[in-house]
């Protein structure tokens, strides 16, 4: 490289570096491609950009839901977009909540091209249904945090893999009383960890489900049995979204007895604000298999 396209290549990213300094909200937000494209993008939330009078086109495949989807159950799910039926528009300005695939990002066409799944609309009723992923029609944004956030301190629990089965075991003989001095109970937080730790490890491993053992007074009481597919943790993962990060330690096992203990960082559960009476509803209705 010649020293001319050497200066020329400092002074671009001197450029870029001073713009994001200038604009850190900008900085945070992931960016396009050269063709406009956001490729490999797990943001939540997004506005509709696109200025035609006719609205932005969402499209799915007819009789098919996202669990569908996600759960490889949709034949008419091919990878052909743009030969969808139109579910409905979306209007310059509104925003929404977009659901990740399998692969934890946006979802790619048969040209290679991305699409966001329109999982929640916050401002108007066309939901369920893909948007092209591109700068054209949607951009990234922020949406502000409610400042009365739920105390989220990590809950005494030991988590177990034997072999293929998870388990959670807590200290408490009941799980019905409040976790934080509001409306969640220690029961909500518990199942919580097993989807937060479900959908961690389906992104690491190829998998498709995990089946926990729950128990509470320290083992002596059995809570049931659970099945979480990895389409259903992505599904609520998408649905209530990801914060911070909780050290989770998981204690392994065989039938062998050997045993090693490792740490992860795993994110937690938005579960705040609105969040907190439709996780309780979901609770209320996610039994024991």
């Amino acid at each position: 490289m010649s020293v001319k396209s050497d200066r020329f290549a400092f002074v671009s990213l001197l450029a870029i570096a001073l713009t994001l300094c200038a604009n850190p909200v900008q900085a945070q937000f992931p960016q396009p491609d050269a063709d406009g494209d956001y490729r490999r993008v797990n943001h939540h939330h997004w506005e509709v950009v696109d200025g035609d009078p006719n609205g932005l086109n969402c499209r799915m495949p007819d009789g098919c839901t996202y669990d569908d989807i996600m759960g490889y159950n949709c034949p008419g799910f091919t990878g052909n977009y743009l030969d969808y039926p139109i579910r409905g528009t979306l209007q310059v300005g509104q925003r929404f909540r977009g659901f990740f695939s399998n692969l934890g990002g946006t979802f790619r066409d048969n040209r290679g091209l991305p699409w966001v799944f329109v999982g929640e609309n916050y401002d108007g009723n066309t939901r369920g249904c893909f948007v092209r992923a591109n700068s054209n029609f949607v951009k990234p944004i922020s949406l502000a945090v409610p400042s009365n956030l739920k105390q989220d301190t990590a809950l005494p629990m030991t988590i177990t893999f034997v072999e293929e089965m998870a388990g959670i075991t807590v200290p408490d003989n009941n799980t019905t009383r409040s976790a934080y001095g509001g409306e969640l109970r220690l029961y909500d937080v518990h199942i919580a960890k097993m989807f937060e730790v479900t959908h961690y490890f389906c992104q690491r491993e190829r998998r498709g489900e995990i089946w926990w053992m729950y128990r509470a007074g320290g083992g002596s009481i059995n809570m049931g049995r659970f099945r979480i597919s990895c389409a259903q943790a992505n599904t609520i993962a998408n649905r209530f979204g990801l914060g911070k990060t909780e050290t989770t330690t998981i204690r392994y096992s065989a039938e062998e007895g050997y045993r090693r203990v490792e740490t992860f960082e795993i994110p937690i559960l938005n579960l705040y604000g609105p969040n907190i009476p439709r996780w309780l509803d979901f609770t209320e209705t996610f039994s024991p298999n």
